[in-house]
């Protein structure tokens, strides 16, 4: 399922739909990607560049918290332990440009739907569906349809991770190059019109989704 609010991606899945073959496809050929500098980048092929999110289109909060970020990842888990079961996951994004010292991007996340895998900055909280805030409760409500029905007194870990304006992430994804409508001292050589990359989730059927990572250990240098 997916929904688009002005600019924002909403991507709402059960956990075992999150974690189906065409998830672990795409992630299992993100891996075989070697890195590539932002200026470097080839339009039309899959690419995966690393840097710095610095301007975030959009008004985006994370659920449980209220925290202003670029992108969320939420998994609820079964029982009180942060690494246990996954009930459902819960993943947002909104467009935002980066910055690597050799060029800039644009991220575009109003055209898809993302592939959003974010393990730092996490909040967790823990708790049954009687004690469950409204934060809680309105997130498993959202996913009633899709989930086995939880009960009330059953103990669940609620696991909330972002990234925001500064922080380092790797973005995989297919994308072209354009005139930079808001060019600065980053830009290219003064010869030279300052473009930016543009990758977009613009249908399913690329090779590599658009993804979201800020587990750089996955990155092949």
């Amino acid at each position: 399922m997916e929904v688009v609010l002005a600019g924002i991606v909403v991507a709402v899945t059960a956990a075992a739909a999150h974690f189906s073959s065409p998830a672990r496809r795409a992630l299992y050929r993100i891996r075989r990607l070697r890195r590539v500098d932002i200026g470097g980048a080839r339009e039309g092929t899959p690419v995966l560049i690393v840097g710095r999110i610095q301007e975030v289109s959009g008004s985006l909060e994370a659920p449980l918290t209220g925290r202003p970020c670029a992108a969320y990842d939420v998994v609820v888990r079964a029982g009180n332990d942060p690494f246990g079961p996954s009930v459902l996951r819960e993943a947002m994004a909104t467009s935002f440009t980066l910055r690597d010292g050799t060029g800039k991007a644009l991220i575009r996340m109003d055209l898809g739907v993302p592939l959003v895998r974010i393990r730092g900055v996490a909040r967790q909280r823990a708790g049954t569906m009687l004690s469950a805030d409204r934060a809680m409760a309105a997130l498993v409500a959202r996913h009633a349809p899709r989930i086995r029905p939880l009960s009330l007194r059953s103990p669940l870990a609620f696991v909330e991770h972002i990234v925001d304006r500064g922080d380092e992430v790797a973005i995989a994804g297919v994308g072209g190059w354009e005139a930079d409508p808001e060019p600065d001292a980053h830009g290219l050589g003064y010869r030279e019109a300052p473009r930016r990359f543009v990758v977009a989730a613009r249908t399913r059927g690329l090779p590599v989704p658009v993804c979201v990572l800020d587990d750089l250990a996955l990155v092949r240098g």
